[in-house]
């Protein structure tokens, strides 16, 4: 079987990413994951484990050449609804579609445009005859709270898991004095990077805290001025840029913060957990609430006091990380790894729609 992922102006999680986990999804089988991203850049030259269609955004062009592409493949993917990716596929694709909820994107911006995309993505799935794949069920709600109403029965959840094995060992630091925290994804302003940045002024605690940040965005200079302007000899802040060993990133922590507010889901969660590394979330962070459990294997906050309670608390309490170590070690993560992903994708492929 062959599937085809395709994006057009991708910007989510950037490009990288994006179809790394597509590699990430050719297995040991037969069944390949090609990826076709329209209008968008990057180095042909790190993707050589999967073929990577390009195309500039020309309509003619692109017309073309998405119909002659996609008629070779068993079912297509679209991580974007877009029209130029769209319109082909009506005219002329003959195998099965599906949407991810994530490419179905509602801005904050101009009015009109936003009531356009709205119809435009209610229509897409009666026009493709297409399921939708959520990650989480609070990506599943979130389209209809984004003023796009289309039928429960065209949605069906399927995490978009993580390339890590579950790791056996805990990390327990040489440094008792210091806590190690960690953030990752793109420096977005939803990512919220900068809230953390701010509360860490207000920290008092006994203990070092060494913050390490992977990853690169748009937001990234305006964080590295917050950093400069923190005050204190107990805290030390890193940008790492992209890394290529996110193991090795996560192996080294003591507890990861994702301060998102409404995402579908959190990969960089169910990479944490992987590590054996509590995760700290705000109550409006979205899907990845669904996986987390309070002082148990992570922690769930309200408002910003509570964030700067717990750090102060951590470093009274260093079993407590310790505890919730040793719980991640114990948590069946198996639906949340790519080849659970893998597997069930091609189950719904070749299944009719149905899993």
């Amino acid at each position: 079987m062959k599937y085809i992922h395709v994006c057009y102006d991708l910007k989510f999680g950037g490009v990288t990413s994006f179809i790394q986990s597509v590699v990430n999804l050719n297995g040991v089988n037969d069944t390949v994951h090609d990826v076709y991203v329209i209008n968008t850049e990057f180095n042909q030259e790190l993707y050589l484990e999967c073929k990577v269609f390009t195309r500039n955004k020309t309509f003619n062009d692109f017309f073309y050449l998405s119909r002659k592409i996609i008629s070779d493949y068993d079912a297509v993917f679209l991580h974007s609804a877009h029209p130029l990716v769209v319109l082909p596929m009506i005219l002329s694709y003959k195998g099965k579609v599906f949407i991810f909820q994530h490419g179905m994107t509602v801005s904050t911006g101009a009015y009109w445009k936003n009531v356009i995309k709205k119809a435009w993505y209610t229509i897409v799935p009666f026009l493709l005859n297409s399921k939708i794949i959520c990650s989480t069920e609070f990506a599943k709600k979130k389209n209809r709270l984004n003023g796009i109403f289309i039928p429960q029965s065209r949605y069906i959840v399927i995490p978009f898991g993580a390339y890590f094995h579950h790791r056996k060992e805990i990390n327990i630091p040489d440094d008792k004095n210091t806590m190690y925290i960690g953030m990752a994804g793109r420096m977005v302003k939803q990512k919220r990077f900068d809230r953390i940045l701010k509360l860490l002024n207000a920290y008092e605690g006994q203990n070092n805290l060494h913050l390490r940040i992977a990853g690169e965005g748009p937001e990234k200079q305006i964080l590295q001025k917050l950093a400069e302007n923190i005050r204190g000899e107990k805290i030390k802040i890193e940008f790492l840029g992209n890394i290529k060993d996110m193991a090795r990133f996560y192996q080294a922590l003591d507890i990861f913060i994702l301060p998102s507010k409404g995402e579908s889901f959190g990969l960089v969660v169910i990479e944490a957990l992987l590590h054996n590394v509590p995760v700290a979330v705000y109550d409006d962070v979205g899907g990845a609430l669904e996986l987390i459990k309070h002082n148990i294997n992570g922690f769930v906050l309200h408002q910003d006091q509570d964030m700067i309670e717990l750090l102060d608390e951590l470093a009274c309490k260093p079993d407590l990380l310790l505890k919730l170590k040793k719980y991640c070690q114990h948590l069946d993560l198996r639906p949340y790894q790519i080849a659970t992903t893998r597997k069930t994708l091609e189950k719904l492929v070749i299944g009719g729609y149905e899993i």
